[in-house]
């Protein structure tokens, strides 16, 4: 970890605490209010906590970063543009080469798809990320400075480039949907700090509600040292969640989505009414009816914790009484509805999708104990082909198949029930009916639990394989022993092998990017380097602090390298190559600007690794 990174870790680890002990404590007051079991309680806490700390890790994570990189919304915009250029005009006559060899490194990545990938697979995915980024990088960089730098001195590649954006009018058009995003993006700033400000004060009373439940705390005198910085953290990061939500229903055109889906329903309707069309019908309804109930409940919860709880200070009691008893639920209650649109979004469109798939036959359609028999002794003739009968009736895997799973079942309701008394304290509503509306809603939101993804690593599956960790081992050793009897096509592993396999994890596997495998031309490594190379500049050396004039007599000397790079023959990779290993034996590049340590500089090491980083391999 750097050092200077480290105050950026600090702050999303004090976040995340903050918005998750937030929704614990939301948690905490619903369930003392459905059912006043001290332990129920803790446990609404716990789960809630448990759960959502990753989902609001990276929700606040991406939040920071629309905020303060920026280039990021350019950088969206063009990453867009480029994906949808691609599409539509990559077999025109006048198509750029760089949207070919995009295309071509996007292909490159494909083939690494989501496996578990071993260590020199792992590098290589690693070396395509890095170069498709570059590639958005410098898209973005000429998308948007086609007219302005039109001296700038460009490698022939990227005035290519740069003569297509410029016939097809893209800047200007894109120029303007940029400044319209912009403003868009300052107006949720606001209304995201105002939902930061209310829910500060909103969860002074949610803590004091709390606090005043707890035996432990009620004995202390100075709970305000305690409650205030609890309330501001949390208050920034539901801001900062508010913000990450909203923005995102934007980049991603949820709102969009759902009327392209219900645009779609209303022209299958038009078709005729089947049990699809109905299924489709009936799922919409709900899932509208749904989130826009919930907001009603989040709001009314919001009225009756402000309502039924004294405030922390003497001065909030002087608060005009429509601000925290009406603005206040307005606010998270608008800020609900957000995130429970941007949530079930994904959710419509996987059970819109799955409304879709019509069976090959009638026969396929059919429900059968049957299939289920089949299915079950393929699964077994399929096991029984890796493993001897001695692994297969391993007694600890089967002791741990049937008490992990369920128990893991068992957490994951216990999740959606927390989650759904964060919003049962309606007036004039029954808290059990919205409980049930809050675990229903959770339950959409987390349906990627059940479909299409895997998820070990939550914290209550870390802490039960932690608890069951003796049994693992056991496991383990029976299967790596047993293992050692193997022959005839069934491998004998070793014990690492073993203990990956009994803990879920999918075998390692190598993906080698062959010679036969399409590549980037050589025009494109040409402009890469150039770019790694000003790229480094802008980002170590411009406006460097400590010894500045060191900073700038490497930058000149990168700059020669720049100009003498460009004049060269892209198609010349011997020559591209000799120059910058000529170039890395400059003694300025292993000056260093702060302490000698002995070892070699940033720019040396960086030179010296370009040819690697570009993909010059002669």
């Amino acid at each position: 970890m750097k050092i200077k990174k480290i105050p950026h870790y600090l702050s999303l680890a004090f976040l995340t605490a903050g918005a998750s002990l937030l929704l614990g404590f939301l948690s905490f007051g619903g369930m003392i209010a459905l059912s006043p079991i001290m332990p129920l309680a803790f446990a609404a806490f716990g789960l809630s906590v448990a759960y959502e700390g990753e989902v609001y890790l990276q929700n606040i994570k991406g939040a920071l970063k629309k905020i303060f990189k920026h280039n990021y919304l350019t950088h969206h915009l063009a990453k867009d543009y480029l994906t949808n250029t691609i599409a539509l005009h990559i077999n025109d006559e006048d198509c750029p080469e760089f949207f070919v060899d995009y295309k071509i490194e996007c292909d490159l990545l494909d083939k690494f798809g989501h496996k578990r990938l071993d260590k020199s697979s792992l590098n290589s995915k690693k070396q395509v990320e890095g170069t498709l980024k570059d590639m958005e990088n410098l898209f973005a960089k000429l998308l948007f400075k086609a007219k302005s730098n039109t001296n700038q001195e460009h490698t022939q590649y990227e005035q290519e480039l740069l003569d297509w954006l410029l016939k097809k009018h893209t800047q200007d058009e894109l120029q303007i949907k940029i400044e319209k995003r912009r403003n868009l993006f300052n107006v949720f700033k606001v209304f995201s700090a105002l939902a930061a400000l209310f829910m500060i004060l909103g969860a002074t009373y949610l803590l004091m509600e709390a606090f005043s439940i707890i035996p432990m705390f009620t004995a202390i005198t100075t709970l305000q040292a305690i409650i205030v910085p609890m309330s501001a953290i949390a208050g920034i990061a539901y801001g900062l969640l508010t913000y990450n939500a909203i923005t995102d229903m934007v980049n991603d055109n949820t709102i969009q989505k759902w009327f392209k889906i219900l645009g779609d329903l209303r022209e299958d309707l038009r078709q005729g009414l089947n049990m699809r069309n109905i299924f489709k019908i009936i799922t919409a309804v709900f899932l509208i009816t749904l989130s826009i109930s919930l907001t009603i409940c989040t709001a009314g919860t919001w009225w009756t914790v402000v309502k039924e709880t004294p405030p922390l200070f003497a001065w909030m009691r002087r608060l005009p009484n429509f601000v925290m008893v009406i603005i206040n639920p307005i606010i998270n209650g608008l800020s609900s509805l957000i995130f429970n649109l941007q949530n079930t979004s994904e959710s419509l469109e996987l059970l819109d999708s799955a409304a879709t798939i019509k069976p090959t036959t009638n026969k396929d359609s059919k429900f059968s104990f049957n299939k289920i028999i089949k299915s079950i002794k393929n699964d077994f003739s399929a096991l029984e082909k890796k493993e001897n009968k001695f692994q297969v009736v391993n007694p600890f895997r089967i002791l741990l198949k049937i008490t992990i799973t369920p128990l893991r079942a068992i957490l994951l309701l216990g999740h959606l029930i927390s989650g759904g008394v964060t919003a049962d304290r309606v007036p004039g509503v029954s808290k059990l009916f919205s409980a049930f509306l809050g675990v229903i809603s959770e339950g959409f939101e987390d349906i990627h639990y059940f479909v299409g993804h895997e998820h070990d690593l939550d914290l209550p599956t870390q802490a039960l394989k932690f608890i069951f960790s003796p049994i693992y081992f056991f496991a383990t050793c029976w299967d790596y022993g047993f293992s050692q009897l193997n022959s005839r096509g069934r491998a004998k592993l070793s014990f690492i092998h073993a203990w990956e396999k009994q803990n879920g994890y999918e075998n390692e596997e190598n993906v080698t990017l062959s010679d036969e495998d399409a590549k980037p031309s050589p025009r494109w490594q040409h402009a890469h380097a150039i770019y790694r190379i000003n790229y480094y500049k802008e980002k170590h050396l411009f406006n460097a602090v400590v010894n500045g004039d060191i900073a700038q007599r490497k930058s000149e000397a990168l700059n020669r390298l720049a100009q003498d790079l460009i004049k060269l023959d892209p198609e010349d990779k011997i020559k591209i190559k000799a120059q910058i290993e000529e170039a890395a034996k400059l003694p300025i590049y292993n000056k260093h600007r702060l302490f000698n340590t002995g070892q070699k500089t940033k720019t040396s090491s960086f030179i010296e690794d370009l040819p690697r980083r570009i993909g010059l391999q002669i």
